[in-house]
């Protein structure tokens, strides 16, 4: 016998999973069997619906449902996987070729894919804000693997090291001057098509969207900065506290007429 218990996509906030780029993915952090509720406080509100497998009994786990399956007895199963209509729609998405053949340095692919994304999550639906998605999927996947790094400790700080500005926010000048030798409206092109690709049919709803693009951004990241650094990137590249006025300028031309920037409003 088998204990299952299955979770909807829309619990994905309360399970904190490990990153994409972690060799745990797609697993959460959290130990359902004894679970620390200080550093995963939201896991107290996680649902799920549970079934005990009895011999000969076969089960349906929905796309993008969270599992657990737990051996009450001596067991043996057999699971079959099968592509799934959403992943079909987000893998075209997903192959979307991008403008960063050229890039060669560390610079010019962070401060590339910086741009990018800024213009991907401005259109994408169920995001508020690239700020906002940024802390919000920090804290899910990095916080209790780097507190060193914590949003609030990174923003505190005085003096970042090179390291930790790697999108060049606290160096206006060189972000501009690598700025401009970036493909940009090739960038921004992408963005927009990328995002009419994944908005185009609402059947493929909110939550599981976020998961998609949590692991996308991260590989994303990850090509550009490094595995070692995407939590870094995560945390310091879509903070709009802090980047740069005439970076926010730039980066949101040709975005949305009006954009909210904290308290203040810049018009494209």
């Amino acid at each position: 016998r088998k204990r299952v218990l299955l979770s909807p996509p829309r619990q994905y906030a309360y399970l904190y999973p490990f990153p994409h780029t972690h060799v745990s993915y797609h697993q959460s952090q959290v130990d359902f069997a004894d679970p620390d509720v200080l550093t995963f406080p939201d896991f107290t509100r996680a649902g799920a619906v549970e079934a005990i497998l009895e011999p000969g009994d076969a089960i349906y786990i929905p796309p993008f449902w969270w599992h657990r399956i737990e051996a009450l007895d001596l067991s043996l199963s057999m699971s079959v996987v099968s592509p799934s209509a959403e992943e079909g729609h987000l893998a075209k998405a997903s192959w979307t070729k991008l403008p960063f053949g050229a890039l060669e340095s560390v610079e010019q692919k962070a401060v590339g894919v910086q741009i990018y994304l800024v213009h991907l999550l401005s259109r994408l639906r169920g995001i508020t804000s690239p700020r906002d998605y940024a802390r919000e999927l920090y804290d899910l996947r990095f916080a209790a693997l780097f507190p060193e790094s914590s949003l609030e400790a990174l923003r505190v700080k005085a003096a970042p090291t090179e390291e930790e500005d790697m999108c060049l926010m606290h160096r206006p000048d060189k972000h501009k001057f690598t700025r401009d030798k970036l493909p940009k409206e090739r960038i921004i092109a992408s963005a927009r098509t990328v995002a009419e690709l994944v908005n185009y049919d609402e059947f493929v709803e909110t939550k599981i969207l976020q998961v998609w693009l949590g692991d996308y951004l991260e590989d994303l990241a990850r090509w550009a900065v490094g595995t070692s650094r995407v939590h870094l990137f995560v945390a310091q590249c879509l903070d709009f506290d802090r980047l740069p006025d005439e970076a926010i300028s730039t980066i949101w031309e040709e975005g949305p007429a009006v954009l909210s920037f904290e308290d203040d409003m810049v018009e494209s």
